[in-house]
């Protein structure tokens, strides 16, 4: 079979006399013979032209070869950059693992330092709050003896007034602020000793638009808690006697009283300067000494 051809028919002569044998003995000798001399040309040129097309099909696969030669070199390369690439990335991979690693360690260390400061600082806070503690009732023990009186006004003695002849002090200014309170006191029958009054000091200075407070310093806890026990009688007078307390202490008996007018609680009130609150729930309610004023945020 030739490329782009059918198969060439030789032409036989006719005749019965003439074998396959003796035609193709013929075709060899006698090439002078016009028809067989252009049949052989024929399939000259047909030959001619497969052998072309087997040398360009040859050189076809020989470039076929060169590309395929290129193409396994360049697999060989590609599998070559793959396998270093794949080593590299393993490398990364494990630079990376290790990194997380230390990253992860430097975060467990630095969250179990972190733990141990909190429990340094918890220490520090609760030593700090027990100081505090310490303190405020070192300065209340200081103040057992004393009260405040809030809602007399005090007038100042005025000596400098005769002196420099503006005119005659009258006889409250003539009159010793413990005297003054004394005879406040006892004009509303409260039963009260001039000589159990160490000191009388009016804590407003000049400012005479602020409510007065009086700190009365008693020379015992005994006289004090006896005049105490008389401040009902007080009522209607808008002035009041209280027991000297820290501001800690204050703070606390501000929030008890806020309760109390809410309804949280029954009462409240304050003795030797401790702080006690009444529960709800009638006559026979539980009382509770408030130590600190976190102690009210359950209610």
């Amino acid at each position: 079979m030739r490329k782009g051809k059918g198969k060439i028919e030789i032409p036989k002569p006719s005749g019965s006399a003439v074998t396959e044998h003796n035609w193709e003995q013929d075709l060899r000798l006698d090439t002078g013979h016009d028809g067989n001399q252009e049949v052989i040309i024929q399939i000259l040129e047909e030959m001619k032209e497969e052998m072309k097309e087997m040398k360009e099909m040859k050189e076809e696969m020989k470039e076929m070869k060169k590309e395929m030669k290129e193409m396994k070199k360049e697999m060989k390369e590609l599998k070559e950059y793959l396998r270093k690439v794949t080593t590299e990335h393993q490398q990364d991979v494990k630079s990376l693992q290790e990194n997380i690693e230390n990253l992860q360690s430097q975060n467990n260390r630095r969250n179990n330092e972190a733990t141990e400061m909190s429990k340094q600082m918890k220490i520090l806070q609760e030593d700090n709050n027990m100081l505090r503690n310490i303190i405020d009732e070192m300065d209340q023990d200081k103040r057992m003896n004393d009260i405040i009186v809030t809602g007399q006004r005090i007038k100042p003695r005025s000596y400098a007034k005769a002196v420099n002849n503006e005119g005659e002090p009258d006889e409250m200014d003539m009159i010793s602020a413990e005297q003054q309170v004394v005879n406040f006191l006892q004009s509303k029958e409260i039963e009260i000793d001039i000589n159990t009054i160490e000191t009388c000091i009016p804590l407003n200075g000049r400012n005479n638009n602020a409510t007065p407070v009086v700190l009365v310093k008693l020379v015992n806890r005994k006289s004090k808690m006896a005049l105490l026990r008389q401040g009902k009688k007080l009522k209607g007078t808008n002035v009041y006697m209280n027991e000297h307390l820290t501001k800690r202490n204050a703070g606390i008996v501000k929030k008890a009283r806020d309760l109390r007018r809410q309804g949280k609680i029954q009462g409240t009130w304050s003795t030797n300067c401790k702080i006690y609150i009444k529960l709800n729930g009638g006559p026979e309610a539980r009382v509770i000494v408030v130590h600190d004023i976190k102690d009210l945020d359950n209610f």
